[in-house]
Formats: structure tokens, C-alpha cells, sequence
């Protein structure tokens, strides 16, 4: 991989954790002590306390906890802060819409857990009216929906990013696609009156995610996790419809606008005819 990029949040965190793991299975025997294209940079976040209000946002402080020192814990923390400290002048330099909901994107409810947060987020991104959304209004409101991405090496300059450039800048943070389609191609599908609908959405634990965990690294967001999510979307254009079956990875975590669960990142997205 790449020094001079961004890793993504599920690719390079499981890579990295990987082999972080398996430095740690040596040290514990020989110790004996086992345990779609750029968008334009928007306004930075310049709302005042009351706008916010207006729009039933509020700073969150993320739920985060104090992981122990065990040999686990420190080779992973140590691979992922070495596998991240890349070249951040480039993310730090994005500057970010203010969270914001409006454009036709809607209100989510507050999730208590990590699979409802993501079947409903999911589902809330997906389902688009070209015409009567608005991309621009995307951006803001992917920031009212966020969780800041809190691993080691990541400044708090970068922490709150992740996502929007997980879809509008996949390629600067090492994110396997997106879902979002350009500006150019965002205006001709809303003069063309297309719509999409997603329906039978599966949620799953990530396979890579579970085994990390159980293995006893623990993030300091204490709501963190990945989970794989498929389904299919029904894209229409006039009379005509066209099925897709569509696979991504949703990294979530403590959100910083609203109570409960948020988004990091969209990672791995896929499409299949």
C-alpha cells in the first residue's frame, strides 16, 4: 500500500491489524504472557450553536474507553498508527460542508445499535430522487450523520472527514468505490426524472471486524464496528426498470451530531447486474 495515501477504514485497518496480530501470537509464546470523481471543496463548519439547534443537531462527545495495555492492544495500536501516518496534508487541506439536513435527504431516528444504524442509513443514502435531491446537499448531510474515525495517528483535523470523502473523494482515503454518482451525471439523471429504490437490505457482522475484536484489540469508540451489508437497488428511468444487486462494508461509531450510532465510512462498494 501506498505511504503517500490515506488507508480506508476497513481495507487498511484489517490489513494493518492483521499483521499486527500475528506479531503479537509471536510475542505472546515467547513471553509467555498469551492474551466517483473529486467534489469541490465546500465552506468549512462555521454554524453557530443556534443553527445547529434549528436543525436538531448537537456536538456529541463520542463514547470512548480506556483499552487495557495488553500485548494485543499495543502491537495493533502501533502497526495502525505506523500504516496511517501518511501524508495527511492533503486531508487536512479538504475543507467540509457544515452538517446540515436539508435538499430533500431526511431525518434519521437515533440507533441504539450498530445493525439498526446501518440498515437505515444505508437505505436513507441509497433511495434517491434525482430531481427533487440534491447532491450539493449531500455533502452537508453526510456530515450531520458522521462519527468521527477516532484510531491512532488520526488527528482531530482528519477524525471528522471520513466520510464525506469515503463518497465524494473514495480515492484519497483508499476507499473501494462509491455509490454516488458524479455532478454531471447527478443532473442528467434528475432531467431524466430517474429515481432509485433500495428493498431487501441484509445486514452482517464483518467476518475480518469480529475476529480483530475477539482477538482482544479494543477500539476507543466503544460503539466502533463493520458490518457487511447487501441488497438490491431498482434504479427507473421512465418506464423502464434495472435491478442491481449491490454489496458494501459501513465502518459506524459514535456519531457526533446526534445521539447514539453515526457513519465513518462507506468502503467496498459493489454492483453486480
Amino acid at each position: 500500500m501506498s505511504r503517500d495515501r490515506w488507508v480506508s477504514v476497513r481495507g487498511g485497518l484489517l490489513a494493518v491489524a492483521a499483521a499486527a496480530l500475528l506479531a503479537a501470537l509471536v510475542l505472546a509464546l515467547t513471553s509467555g504472557t498469551g492474551h466517483p470523481g473529486a467534489v469541490q471543496p465546500a465552506p468549512s463548519i462555521t454554524s453557530t450553536t443556534t443553527s445547529l439547534a434549528i436543525q436538531g443537531l448537537s456536538r456529541q462527545t463520542p463514547a470512548t474507553v480506556t483499552p487495557p495495555g495488553s500485548p494485543t492492544q499495543e502491537q495493533v495500536d502501533q502497526n495502525l498508527a505506523q500504516g496511517q501516518l501518511a501524508d495527511l496534508s492533503q486531508l487536512q487541506a479538504v475543507q467540509v460542508p457544515q452538517p446540515e439536513i436539508s435538499g430533500g435527504w431526511p431525518r434519521l431516528p437515533v440507533a441504539t445499535t450498530p445493525e439498526t444504524w446501518a440498515q437505515t442509513f444505508v437505505a436513507a443514502l441509497l433511495d434517491i430522487r434525482y430531481s427533487q435531491q440534491s447532491r450539493r446537499a449531500l455533502g452537508s448531510w453526510l456530515q450531520a450523520q458522521e462519527a468521527p474515525y477516532l484510531l491512532p495517528a488520526v488527528p482531530a483535523s482528519v477524525a471528522d472527514k471520513i466520510l464525506f470523502l469515503s463518497l465524494f473523494d473514495p480515492h484519497l482515503v483508499q476507499s473501494a468505490g462509491s455509490p454516488i454518482v458524479s455532478s454531471a451525471q447527478w443532473e442528467a439523471d434528475a432531467k431524466a426524472g430517474v429515481h432509485q429504490t433500495v428493498s431487501g437490505l441484509l445486514v452482517q457482522p464483518d467476518p475480518s471486524w469480529q475476529q480483530l475484536v475477539s482477538s482482544g484489540w479494543q477500539p476507543t469508540d466503544s460503539r466502533m464496528d463493520i458490518l457487511d451489508v447487501s441488497g438490491l437497488l431498482t434504479v427507473t428511468n421512465g418506464s423502464h426498470n434495472r435491478v442491481e444487486h449491490f454489496t458494501l462494508s459501513v465502518s459506524v461509531g459514535s456519531a457526533r451530531w446526534h445521539p447514539g450510532y453515526g457513519t465513518i465510512a462507506i468502503d467496498e462498494w459493489q454492483v453486480t447486474g
